[in-house]
């Protein structure tokens, strides 16, 4: 019997020719750092990265009030729509919720 590897990053099982490293998520969000709100702006992206979304959202909101570049309110406003309530599943609970009233209310009666 084998002991098993040592946890650690997955590691390709071979390496050969041709073969391409595994790229970053493309969730990863990187804030632009050429603005007066550069600190702010890469804490909320931070955050994100990190699954912090309510805090993201926070930070967000206080950056596209306060930030006077287009690109930090580009950015603000991305962290907003990615974290934001997804308009799919609002409607699947809509649906489900009138779903739930129709069998409660024909089976009461």
């Amino acid at each position: 019997m084998t002991a098993n590897p040592p946890a650690g990053p997955l590691q390709p099982l071979h390496t050969g020719p041709g073969q391409v490293e595994p790229a970053e998520p493309s969730w990863l969000l990187y804030p632009p750092n050429d603005g007066p709100h550069a600190k702010a702006m890469a804490d909320c992206a931070r955050a994100f990265n990190q699954g912090d979304f309510g805090g993201a959202r926070r930070l967000a909101r206080q950056a596209f009030t306060e930030s006077p570049t287009a690109a930090e309110q580009e950015f603000a406003r991305q962290i907003l729509y990615r974290t934001g309530v997804d308009p799919v599943a609002l409607a699947a609970g809509i649906f489900c919720l009138a779903l739930l009233l129709a069998v409660v209310y024909w089976s009461l009666s």
